[in-house]
């Protein structure tokens, strides 16, 4: 029903402007019709964005042709399930912090501590070490590194194996260790 409906609107076009953007809207909220819930957390408006040029060709393509929407549905059922998955992984990476700030509710941490470690739960590129803690929160290494060896024997920094120089630490969210990937493994 939101493939259609959205796929309708924008051959229509009623409009000079915004015709994709009300198309969209159109879209998720025939979705949150569908669950019966007042709360949609997936946004098939946002994944759409995100492909824009698959959305512009598969759209261009069902439009020419003979009114086959076929390859049109199949794709706007992948792009709402890559849409699913990303708000999967949004919705875990918030389940984590809020474990973690459970978690660690009474622990007494720096005002850099917390501002890095915010900084790596909400996702920040990059792994957790002393030279990048340093070059974030604008102190020297040696400073970096008390305040990491100090959420070492907190528990909350988990020094990863393997590593004889440059130690990188995953962050203890629960039971889990949180490993921070860098920007070429994302």
């Amino acid at each position: 029903k939101s493939a259609i409906a959205h796929l309708w609107f924008v051959c229509i076009h009623p409009f000079d402007d915004g015709n994709g953007r009300i198309g969209r809207a159109i879209a998720d909220m025939a979705l949150s019709q569908t669950e019966n819930s007042k709360m949609c957390f997936f946004s098939i408006s946002h994944q759409i964005n995100k492909d824009k040029k698959q959305y512009y060709d598969i759209l261009k393509k069902t439009q020419n042709g003979d009114c086959e929407i076929t390859e049109w549905i199949i794709w706007y059922l992948d792009c709402q399930l890559r849409s699913v998955e990303q708000s999967d992984e949004t919705l875990s990476k918030v389940l984590n912090k809020a474990i973690f700030w459970q978690n660690h509710a009474e622990t007494v941490l720096s005002k850099r501590q917390l501002e890095v470690l915010n900084l790596y739960l909400d996702g920040y590129p990059g792994k957790l070490t002393a030279k990048n803690w340093a070059k974030r929160v604008k102190v020297s290494p040696d400073t970096a590194a008390r305040d990491i060896k100090d959420l070492v024997e907190k528990g909350i920094l988990i020094p990863q194996q393997g590593r004889v120089r440059d130690v990188f630490y995953g962050i203890r969210c629960s039971e889990s260790i949180l490993v921070i990937p860098m920007p070429e493994d994302l």
